[in-house]
């Protein structure tokens, strides 16, 4: 399964946040009883796993969370950027679709997420580059 949805004008935590709702609802509701959650927000890994105190503004959303991942066997764990490739593709769809759309079979996906979902399965690696402002990383070669 997987998803993109316009989530409006909030912040990266809340946003967060309310796909991650959306996403463990539709799992409760399609009967799925195992998951596990990767994101690369480890401030929002850590205040579901209760490691670091919740922010007031998604202090709801958080209890909302926990109470549907007792639900089920769900485990959320921290990944790097790089292993939220696809997510953040998605979320970058729904925002600029600014529309909600599940999917059930990745033949429905874009052609440009299938492709990064292909390179997943085939187990490529995904890098990020830092470069200072204005420069590539082969300019001096």
């Amino acid at each position: 399964m997987a998803f993109y949805s316009y989530l409006g004008t909030c912040s990266n935590n809340m946003a967060e946040c309310m796909a991650l709702l959306k996403g463990l609802q539709w799992y409760i509701d399609n009967g799925f009883n195992e998951l596990v959650v990767e994101s690369d927000s480890l401030l929002l890994v850590n205040m579901i796993n209760v490691i670091k105190m919740t922010q007031a503004q998604v202090k709801e959303h958080i209890h909302k969370i926990r109470h549907l991942m007792a639900q089920g066997r769900c485990q959320f764990q921290h990944c790097y950027r790089e292993a939220n490739i696809i997510a953040d593709k998605l979320a970058s769809i729904g925002l600029m679709n600014r529309q909600e759309r599940f999917f059930t079979q990745a033949i429905s996906l874009s052609r440009n997420v299938k492709a990064l979902l292909k390179n997943d399965q085939r187990d490529y690696d995904h890098f990020r580059m830092r470069t200072k402002s204005g420069h590539y990383p082969f300019d001096n070669v």
